[in-house]
């Protein structure tokens, strides 16, 4: 008997400002971003976020939750990869040159090497959880974990398997309550390749099935 997801309703382009916002304010506490920007993070992540936004638009699909508490980004497998060229044929340069050269560069560094370890360990068809955020006002109330449950459904992962990348064992417990089993493990280099940290980073593999 197949098991109803909770809703999720699919973003457009009306969405993409308060999307962008939600996705900064979940992730503006992440040290990995301040060590690109400092305690100053704010400003430059929305500008990343908005590029990822339109990015996940343009190449995928986002979700959100009843109530907009909660954002789900979505990849096919073969998406166009991030790279300066599609950002700039994207019509984005104010954008780019509010984040700066130098932190732009590590963050498309660091998304290519995701892309290349994910595709090392999941080389078939497959939907990848670029992101997923809630606002900080709605954790800790089961947002994440309703909107990525309504989500898997939404994209078909009754169909193909999911992909996601947790650098917490918040994410990780997350993902396996759902389906999701860790199906590598290693240290990589942090955002800010300067800093020489390495971050523990699980790869999470969901096998097509219903939810």
């Amino acid at each position: 008997m197949q098991t109803l997801a909770l809703p999720a309703r699919r973003l457009g382009p009306p969405d993409e400002e308060w999307a962008a916002v939600l996705l900064t304010e979940a992730y503006a506490a992440d040290p990995a971003y301040q060590t690109l920007w400092g305690p100053d993070v704010f400003e430059p992540l929305l500008g990343w976020m908005q590029l990822l936004v339109r990015y996940g638009l343009r190449e995928g699909c986002l979700y959100t939750s009843p109530g907009e508490q909660a954002v789900a980004l979505w990849l096919p497998d073969k998406a166009a990869p991030l790279s300066w060229g599609q950002l700039l044929r994207g019509g984005q340069l104010a954008l780019l040159l509010r984040l700066g050269g130098l932190p732009l560069q590590q963050l498309l560094r660091w998304h290519r090497t995701q892309d290349a370890w994910r595709h090392q360990t999941l080389p078939v068809a497959h939907h990848y959880l670029l992101a997923l955020g809630v606002r900080p006002a709605g954790q800790g109330r089961g947002e994440a974990r309703n909107l990525l449950r309504a989500s898997v459904a939404a994209v078909g992962g009754r169909y193909l398997p999911c992909y996601g990348l947790a650098t917490g064992l918040a994410g990780v417990y997350l993902g396996q309550r759902l389906g999701f089993e860790v199906a590598a493990f290693a240290e990589q280099p942090a955002l800010n390749a300067l800093d020489r940290l390495l971050v523990p980073s699980w790869a999470m593999v969901r096998p097509a099935a219903a939810i």
